[in-house]
């Protein structure tokens, strides 16, 4: 998220406060929140806030959005938002204009990391000629490379400079 997504991050926080016991949060807390969860794509942060909310009952803590999901689960969700920016953007007759178009639209929501599936999977995508098989191998393919990166440590992160000083007067508190 960058600083244009803070309205509708606002909008997010307050309309899943209303569904919650507690209401709505302060501002301070949705600016703490927002500061937190920055470095995730809106989407991601809106979809996990929202299931998050079908299976509790209050207000989801910043850990619980930034949590993990099941690499199952992460590599059907990526393969399937490859899928879609493939079949829109890629073409037969410009492949390379559409890899470039693709690849952009990763970047804007913050998955560069998506790129080498796109590299790897796109003209079968395209192609289409066994589409089951070629989800499948992907979504393996890609499992085996998030556990990887959960074993290794890469996919921990760590809180910016500026949350962690949002943070201190609450922590210099509870001791």
């Amino acid at each position: 998220m960058d600083e244009r997504d803070k309205s509708r991050f606002t909008v997010l926080m307050n309309a899943i406060g209303e569904a919650s016991p507690q209401g709505s949060p302060s501002p301070e807390k949705t600016l703490l929140y927002f500061e937190a969860l920055k470095d995730m794509p809106y989407d991601l942060i809106k979809k996990r806030m929202t299931n998050h909310l079908r299976h509790n009952k209050f207000f989801p803590a910043i850990c619980e959005i930034r949590q993990e999901v099941d690499p199952e689960i992460q590599a059907q969700e990526d393969c399937d938002l490859i899928t879609d920016l493939c079949k829109e953007f890629i073409f037969p007759d410009f492949p390379q204009v559409g890899r470039n178009i693709v690849c952009e639209k990763l970047k804007e929501q913050g998955r560069e990391d998506l790129v080498e599936l796109v590299d790897r999977w796109g003209a079968e995508i395209i192609n289409n000629q066994n589409p089951t098989a070629t989800r499948a191998q992907m979504i393996r393919g890609h499992k085996a490379r998030i556990e990887h990166a959960m074993i290794e440590g890469v996919i921990a992160k760590k809180l910016n400079p500026k949350t962690e000083k949002l943070l201190e007067p609450l922590l210099k508190n509870s001791h």
